[in-house]
């Protein structure tokens, strides 16, 4: 899912740079949004999860990503 929201985010800049436009681009916020809270809205879940709120379900994940690849495989 990350790296779903990381590519309409980096589309959405080179639409944009294409376009020679310089602030229509989504920012990394809105792909973060529509793969959360509005995920859950759709499969109308959003009532239990999609948001850090109080009484919520929340998974994640916690990485370095200052390491290097060497030490998560070895």
């Amino acid at each position: 899912m990350v790296d779903a929201m990381r590519y309409a985010e980096l589309a959405s800049k080179i639409n944009t740079i294409n376009q020679k436009q310089t602030t229509s681009y989504l920012n990394f916020k809105k792909p973060f949004i529509y793969g959360t809270l509005n995920g859950a809205k759709a499969l109308k879940i959003d009532d239990k999860t999609g948001s850090l709120e109080v009484g919520k379900e929340f998974d994640a994940v916690i990485a370095d990503v200052s390491a290097s690849l060497e030490s998560v495989f070895f």
